[in-house]
């Protein structure tokens, strides 16, 4: 994904990514992150920070936690209350497909 002028690429597999960033002739590694569960999918998201500054993250997803890192050295997990099936980024933020099973939406029609 291209953030300005610089281009990153994220490339993972079972636990662990390597983020990278620069041109297709020369890369250098940037961050290398490893969760405990296998990674599902992985972007780069600009969020606000504490101060409510604009700043970039590198947003992994497992099956039952969102990851968020960023370049500065902040780390935050947090638990998801359901299983996602996507995630596509906003600007600023993060939109979550929620996966959900047909027993799931069945239940949901009879209790209402």
């Amino acid at each position: 994904c291209n953030r300005g002028d610089i281009e990153y690429e994220l490339c993972w597999q079972g636990c662990i990514l390597a983020c990278s960033k620069g041109t297709h002739e020369e890369k250098v590694l940037v961050k290398m992150l490893t969760i405990d569960q296998p990674i599902q999918e992985a972007l780069i998201v600009e969020m606000y920070n504490e101060q409510h500054i604009s700043e970039d993250y590198i947003v992994i997803m497992s099956d039952i936690n969102a990851h968020f890192f960023s370049f500065y050295g902040q780390d935050v997990s947090r638990a998801l209350p359901f299983q996602g099936a996507s995630v596509w980024p906003l600007s600023p933020g993060l939109l979550i497909h929620v996966s959900c099973s047909l027993t799931y939406i069945i239940g949901l029609v009879f209790e209402n």
